[in-house]
């Protein structure tokens, strides 16, 4: 072995050790904050019927809601089991737990401390810390107000990144297949990963991973039909706005629903026709925005060069597609912003190729940080300024929509790409 060998392989060594080190002083201190209520200045708890804190609460009503499903109540529709009393919104198939009674302390106090202790050291492999500024990066990234709120009620959307991971890690079209129907049985959106499978150049391979996933769509489709029919109706009851939640929405809704209120509470124009207007307004914003940086790539000869065959690639493919969907379905909190964090390893290694690169990737950080910041501000010193509200929730929209902007390019860069070999091979 050489000299420069050995010393690569003590350095990889040292860093696995301060990965470790790192990842557990980080939980540590998120725990600590959240066991001491110290973090309920950051964000809002789920609270039962008595007004005690749930921790861990949208894993919880799963667990729960097994106890219910097994004394054949329709926890669809109504589900006492819930310290809440909220319905059930996941797929059927997170209703099979195995003996949740008996295993109700594992299911949701040791199962949620491994996995978030799994996500936090995953985080830090994938990103690589390597100087003092990239780990004060990193913690401000975990610290920040996306990831203490899925830490905190230990949202599946942790285990489905986690799942991501593994597919963007594993080559073996059976381990992806299985793993998306894993993730697809939680939440139905996970379904896009297929995805993957859309590869620049298409073989007959892809063509049957293609056709079997289609089936297992279906499949799961048809299996939660009927419970699909009711969360679509119990979410559309739901008052998720951004007059009750502010700032932890991410949504293509969000922005029309700010100036919707802005014209109640100023009396001035039509609320309903302002919130139509702002919504064409904003497609056609992201429509026009993504026109203009293709245009702009094109012209200066920018490429978006995805191979498939990488880790890092692979990963950015699958959380572009994830942010994209979820954008544009109905109001989702804010923990879906965890797959902007599946961004970052690819962006990480293309920073120094051109400023396209280099500004989307430090806008996601800077997004991150500063809504943080923001949402910190609000809370402790200006809770109940609305103007202040208002003007947090601006500046967050428009830096989504800047973001989509530069995702949505990306992906019609990449599906042009993929279009025009199959072309070329036929």
């Amino acid at each position: 072995m050489k000299i420069s060998d050995s010393k690569l392989i003590l350095r990889d060594s040292k860093n696995r050790i301060f990965y470790l080190f790192f990842s557990l002083l980080i939980f540590a201190l998120i725990f600590t904050f959240i066991f001491s209520d110290s973090i309920y200045i950051y964000i809002n708890p789920v609270k039962d019927d008595v007004n005690n804190i749930v921790r861990f609460a949208d894993w919880r009503i799963i667990v729960d809601s097994n106890i219910c499903y097994r004394e054949m109540l329709d926890v669809y529709s109504i589900n006492p089991c819930d310290s809440s009393n909220r319905r059930f919104i996941y797929g059927k198939a997170l209703l099979f737990l195995p003996n949740p009674d008996g295993n109700y302390f594992f299911y949701t106090i040791v199962f949620p401390l491994i996995s978030i202790f799994l996500f936090i050291i995953s985080v830090t492999i994938i990103l690589s810390p390597k100087s003092k500024q990239d780990y004060f990066i990193l913690s401000l990234l975990l610290l920040s107000s996306p990831l203490i709120l899925g830490i905190e009620r230990f949202n599946p959307e942790i285990v489905i990144f986690l799942t991501l991971l593994l597919i963007s890690f594993y080559r073996s079209s059976i381990i992806i297949h299985f793993l998306i129907f894993i993730i697809s049985n939680i939440k139905f959106y996970p379904a896009m990963a297929g995805l993957i499978f859309l590869s620049e150049k298409l073989k007959i391979k892809n063509y049957f991973n293609i056709f079997f996933l289609l089936i297992i769509f279906t499949f799961i489709f048809y299996f939660n039909f009927e419970e699909l029919k009711k969360i679509d109706t119990y979410r559309d009851g739901i008052t998720s706005t951004v007059e009750n939640v502010g700032i932890f929405i991410f949504s293509y809704y969000s922005l029309p629903d700010l100036f919707r209120l802005i014209s109640i509470h100023l009396e001035l124009f039509n609320p309903e026709l302002l919130y139509d207007i702002t919504k064409i307004l904003t497609i056609l914003l992201v429509l026009t925005g993504s026109y203009i940086v293709l245009n702009t790539c094109k012209k200066k000869k920018i490429f978006l060069d995805i191979s498939l065959s990488k880790f890092e690639d692979r990963l950015f493919l699958l959380s572009t597609v994830f942010l994209l969907v979820l954008y544009f379905l109905k109001f989702n909190y804010l923990y879906v912003e965890i797959y902007f964090l599946g961004l970052l390893p690819f962006l990480k290694k293309k920073v120094e190729i051109n400023n396209l690169y280099k500004f989307f990737y430090f806008l996601i950080i800077f997004k991150l940080i500063l809504m943080s910041v923001l949402c910190l501000i609000q809370n402790i010193f200006f809770e109940n300024s609305i103007f202040l509200k208002g003007f947090n929730i601006l500046c967050k929209n428009i830096i989504d929509v800047s973001l989509i902007i530069i995702l949505l390019s990306f992906m019609i860069s990449y599906l042009l790409k993929v279009m025009s070999n199959f072309r070329v091979q036929n």
